[in-house]
């Protein structure tokens, strides 16, 4: 993992695992899409309940409470909070690897 500012994360290609970075703590993580003029796109990989509108959003988030939701994995979104000394830490493969084989673990019976 390695922390890099807005210009260098412009340049990442789409794909690059990330999450937003201030100082000492990690914001989300996403998925980057493309990159447009000022901005770019994501997916983010937390908190993405399978929602048509902010509304259904909502009403999902309340009935999480008592049964499982469906979630959204191929959702994209606009960042469009453009702040110039914005951080980003940017998961590298074996790093991205290393998640993967966790996540796994977790499928295993005990």
């Amino acid at each position: 993992m390695r922390v890099i500012n807005l210009d260098e994360f412009r340049k990442m290609p789409k794909g690059t695992i990330f999450s937003k970075y201030e100082p000492c703590i990690f914001n989300g993580l996403m998925i980057k899409d493309a990159t447009i003029e000022f901005d770019y796109f994501y997916q983010d990989l937390i908190g993405n309940i399978d929602a048509n509108s902010t509304g259904d959003f909502f009403d999902k988030c309340e009935a999480a409470k008592n049964k499982s939701v469906e979630l959204d994995f191929n959702c994209t979104a606009r960042d469009g909070l453009y702040e110039k000394n914005q951080l980003f830490a940017i998961y590298e493969k074996k790093d991205v690897e290393n998640f993967i084989e966790r996540l796994q673990e977790t499928l295993k019976p005990i």
